[in-house]
This record gives C-alpha cells, sequence and structure tokens, in this order.
C-alpha cells in the first residue's frame, strides 16, 4: 500500500526524475557495470573510486548500500567540485521501491543514521520532506532519495555536461566500453546543459534551512 501511496504522492505533485551527480570518468565505469552502483557493490567489483566524505559520523560505512540521489540537482555539492562532472537525470520510480530511504535534510547531519532512516519510511515521512502537498521542492536544503545498492542503467534517461567538448569526450569512451562489452540495450540521451550545473537566481528563497529540532 505505501508503494502505491507514495507512487501516487509523486505523480500528484509532478515528480518526475530525480538527480546524481558524478565524475564525467565514471561514466563509462558506469555504462559498463549497467548502473551507479553503492559503494559496497563498487567494492565488490573491484572499482577503486575516490570516495567523498559523508559527514564527520561515519555515515560512509551507515549508508554504503546506498546510492544518494537528490529531487533537484545538488547545486551546493556541485560548485564545491574541482574535476569536470555529470549529472544524471534518473526516473522518479526508484522513490516508491521498497527499500529506498527518503532523508529531509542532508544525510551528514548527526540525526540522520541508518536506523532513523528507516524508521522514517512511510508516506507520511515523505510527504513531510515538502513545503505543501503539491510542491515538488523538498523543504530543506540538501533532501536526499536514497537507493538502495544501485541505480539500473535503464532507469538513467538523460546525462548532462557543461560542455559540447566533455560530451564528446563521453561519447568516445562509452563507445569503447560497448565496443568492447557489446550492446547495452538501453537508450540514455546525453545533452549539453551547462545551466544545471549552477544555481538558479532565488534558489535559497524556495527552501527552509534545516535547523537540528527540525522533523
Amino acid at each position: 500500500m505505501a508503494k502505491v501511496e507514495i507512487k501516487e504522492n509523486c505523480e500528484r505533485r509532478g515528480i518526475k526524475t530525480i538527480f546524481h551527480y558524478t565524475v564525467l570518468e565514471s561514466l563509462p565505469s558506469i555504462v559498463s557495470h549497467r548502473g551507479i552502483l553503492c559503494r559496497t557493490e563498487r567494492r565488490n567489483c573491484g572499482l577503486v573510486c575516490q570516495e567523498h566524505g559523508w559527514g564527520p559520523y561515519g555515515r560512509e560505512e551507515d549508508l554504503e548500500d546506498y546510492v544518494s540521489c537528490s529531487l533537484e540537482p545538488p547545486y551546493g555539492m556541485i560548485r564545491a567540485e574541482e574535476e569536470p562532472l555529470i549529472l544524471c537525470e534518473i526516473d522518479s520510480k526508484l522513490i516508491w521501491d521498497d527499500d529506498t530511504l527518503f532523508c529531509p535534510a542532508w544525510s551528514s547531519y548527526h540525526k540522520f543514521d541508518l536506523d532513523y532512516l528507516k524508521e522514517h519510511a512511510t508516506v507520511e515521512d515523505f510527504d513531510n520532506m515538502f513545503l505543501n502537498p503539491f510542491s515538488s521542492g523538498p523543504r530543506y536544503f540538501g533532501a536526499e532519495i536514497l537507493v538502495k545498492n544501485r541505480v539500473q542503467l535503464g532507469d538513467i534517461l538523460k546525462v548532462y555536461f557543461t560542455d559540447r567538448e566533455r560530451l564528446n569526450e563521453a561519447l568516445q569512451s562509452c563507445t569503447e566500453v560497448i565496443e568492447r562489452k557489446g550492446r547495452i540495450g538501453v537508450t540514455i540521451a546525453f545533452i549539453t546543459r551547462p545551466e544545471v550545473f549552477k544555481r538558479p537566481p532565488g534558489h535559497y528563497l524556495k527552501h527552509e534551512k534545516y535547523r537540528p529540532n527540525d522533523v
């Protein structure tokens, strides 16, 4: 029932996609391994990656079985990156997957350990992530959708690039993967769209700042 209700909730809000950003050099690996893998799966596949910190509370171990996604591009984190990036737009159906967790603000905050998130994975908890019954943007900065294990390649609808040069570089590297591995059986749109990597004017005014006593 909760699965159906969360799906209906997303439909009412017009939420059709979620987002995940990563470095450009990760894209061939995503294609090769047919998805965006959580830390545990990357380790099991023998992938050596430069991992982000996940707050001062050992959260990278707590949430190592999850892929962090967001309801909108995470502009603050993107701005802090120095390497070339991609932004993946992903089918929102992963929101109502049985194992998906919702975090109302940055999951690096002390309060949001794995036990807390599992205890707050109801329709009501999802609803409380928003300012009103019809808004599609989250109430707080940093709200996350935590997808268990991996985002399947077929659920990635679009990949955005900052410029045409990066897109061409990605096409070449992914073509090499396909030539080596064979057809991947999915279609993903590669799009140059630099504006999605920059916070739009007035963005801060659309959200509240999370305080420890909230939610």
